[in-house]
């Protein structure tokens, strides 16, 4: 036997989401539904109390408008709210699309329990520890210290049922107390013997962190491409600062065990889904470092010069006149390039061409910039 077949294998990251509709997304579903219903009952006040005919159209369609609009707006804007729970590396990730996991140790779960029945209500308090859903059962999860969670469980997804298997398997066998209390004589039901997730759910996951994975180099990729972007917010590329260092470690880790299709492994699978994992988090936390710091962090002037290319690029793109477009452009540039011959600022070479580009445009067919 080599030493690689010695080495132990990794069991697959598992991560599942159950879906909810927010309190956003609902006030936009009764608006429309009450701006879509309104009309008929218009129709008629309107009619019977002798508004003129015109008055009656405009109103009606008004209401009408405003459905269709807030329908517009909604397929745009919509937010797909979900529960996370997942299991990556022996740690337990319990929270939303919408906060920062809380990561627990697998080895400090100490009881599992499913509900009996479907929460009546949705209760999404994170600091409360109370993810459930309505219409859907919840998993009791104890740990050592005492903490308590209630997350919801969608028992059509058979990532969501392997997850549960896993931490059943995981929590030390504690009888109850109405399991003791029962007659002698009472037959219980034979242990369900534990499975892995099924090849099927193991490739649909592997899809999904490739969505992700993709998706992520799609958004950090527009702050090296868009002048716009990287002059607002410096920050979220720049590579001296300790989240972007993070985020390109993570970005190298996933970019090594990304393949172009299913590698057929699943604990190789395992790996990657957990590595696009870490540069999902990864990279949040880049994005927000970097937002929040906005131009700030930069020492000396070098902020305040920024923060004047950035005000100057955004004039060039709002007007017409191509002679003011082509001066604001060059300001912008050799404020730019003064500050990257300082070596003040990590200007990517995409917003570099971007800018010199535009320039050359606004200059037109011909000319040169000084």
């Amino acid at each position: 036997m080599t030493a690689t077949d010695a080495r132990p294998e990794t069991a697959p990251a598992l991560i599942t989401r159950t879906e909810y509709t927010d309190g956003p997304a609902l006030i936009r579903k009764l608006l429309g539904v009450t701006f879509l219903l309104a009309p008929i009952p218009l129709l008629l006040v309107l009619a019977l109390v002798g508004v003129p005919s015109t008055v009656i159209v405009v109103v009606v369609g008004a209401s009408v408008t405003g459905a269709l609009a807030l329908r517009s707006f909604a397929s745009l804007a919509q937010h797909r709210a979900a529960v996370r729970l997942g299991i990556v590396d022996e740690q337990i990730l319990i929270g939303t699309e919408d906060t920062a996991d809380d990561v627990r140790p697998l080895s400090e779960l100490t009881d599992v329990e499913l509900s009996n029945e479907q929460s009546p209500t949705t209760c999404i308090a994170p600091d409360e520890r109370d993810l459930r859903v309505r219409g859907v059962r919840s998993l009791q999860l104890t740990f050592r210290d005492g903490a308590v969670y209630a997350v919801a469980l969608s028992e059509t997804d058979p990532v969501a049922i392997e997850i549960m298997r896993r931490l059943r398997r995981t929590a030390p066998e504690r009888p109850r107390a109405h399991q003791q209390k029962k007659p002698a004589g009472h037959r219980t039901a034979p242990e369900r013997v534990e499975t892995s997730a099924s090849p099927a759910a193991d490739v649909r996951l592997w899809e999904a962190a490739r969505v992700v994975h993709n998706r992520v180099l799609s958004e950090y990729g527009a702050y090296e491409l868009d002048p716009a972007l990287y002059l607002q917010y410096p920050g979220v590329t720049d590579i001296t600062r300790e989240a972007v260092m993070d985020f390109h470690t993570a970005l190298d880790g996933a970019q090594a065990l990304a393949t172009d299709t299913y590698p057929g492994d699943a604990a190789f699978a395992g790996r990657y889904r957990s590595a696009v994992d870490a540069l999902r988090r990864t990279w949040a936390r880049c994005e927000r470092d970097g937002k929040v710091a906005g131009t700030g962090y930069l020492p000396g002037e070098d902020g305040s010069d920024l923060d004047t290319a950035a005000k100057l690029y955004n004039h060039a793109q709002s007007t017409d006149n191509a002679a003011e477009k082509a001066s604001y452009l060059r300001k912008v540039q050799q404020i730019t390039q003064d500050l990257d011959r300082r070596g003040r600022v990590h200007l990517p070479r995409p917003v570099v061409s971007a800018i010199e580009t535009q320039v050359r445009l606004a200059l037109g067919p011909g000319a040169s910039a000084p």
